[in-house]
């Protein structure tokens, strides 16, 4: 369990950094933030508004980091 929870929020953190395009980070954002909610509702018995706030936490957090990382190298995709 714990490895996943790690995973699922270190991926998208990673893949970010190997891109440099904008729009390829805000595909991995929804895509991350997706897969996050569906496994948080299916592992837990969370009311819709209390998802609703981790998917919105979630996808800030990864928003504001992409913000701040610098053009370095990474994939050109």
């Amino acid at each position: 369990m714990l490895a996943l929870i790690t995973s699922l929020l270190l991926v998208p953190v990673v893949v970010c950094i190997l891109i440099d395009s904008v729009w390829a980070r805000i595909c991995v954002i929804i895509t991350s933030t997706v897969i996050y909610l569906s496994i948080l509702s299916h592992l837990t018995k969370s009311k819709m508004i209390e998802l609703i706030l981790a998917g919105a936490t979630f996808a800030t957090i990864l928003t504001v980091f992409i913000s701040n990382v610098d053009e370095g190298p990474g994939l050109k995709i």
